[in-house]
């Protein structure tokens, strides 16, 4: 049994992972040596990585930390009511006058554990209240499939050791 699936509570999990910040902060503060700088780094790696399994084990969330090198969207501002005229595309233009945009976009994936990748395709179905059947489409692009349609689709979300990123791509054109 993996130690996600023994109960230990996310709070505790979560409080391993403070901690091993908190020392990896000091470490680095004090100018230590290689050997325990390096340690340092390896026990956050596994605090984190036993938090997302946790997670994700007891949740069915992906991994929280998975996308972290992708800049988060920033909300715009509502715009104030006397802002005067406005770009198009705004919601200001008469029905017929708002452009039509395809956006596309590519991933290239591999599932690097087929088992925790069908684990994961089963919680988030669960989560949605959702069973899958005997038609599930049990190859590695049916997961794919089949999580993108369940979730939307944002492959950085889930643990990269399990269904990793090899690349991304997406062009967006005014038809």
């Amino acid at each position: 049994m993996s130690e996600a699936a023994e109960g230990i509570p996310l709070t505790e999990r979560a409080e391993a992972l403070a901690r091993a910040v908190r020392r990896h902060a000091s470490v680095l503060g004090e100018g230590a040596d290689l050997p325990e700088t390096a340690a340092a780094i390896n026990t956050l790696r596994v605090a984190a990585r036993r938090y997302v399994t946790a997670v994700m084990a007891q949740t069915g969330w992906g991994n929280v930390f998975a996308d972290l090198e992708h800049a988060a969207s920033p909300v715009p501002a509502a715009a104030p009511e006397d802002a005067g005229p406005q770009p198009p595309g705004t919601g200001t233009e008469p029905d017929g006058e708002f452009p039509v945009i395809t956006y596309r976009s590519r991933y290239r994936l591999r599932i690097r554990d087929y088992a925790a990748a069908r684990r994961l395709l089963e919680a988030r179905a669960a989560a949605a209240g959702l069973t899958l059947g005997a038609e599930t489409d049990d190859s590695d692009a049916g997961i794919i499939a089949a999580l993108a349609e369940l979730d939307g689709w944002d492959p950085y979300v889930y643990d990269q050791d399990v269904i990793e990123v090899l690349s991304a791509g997406w062009e967006s054109l005014a038809d």
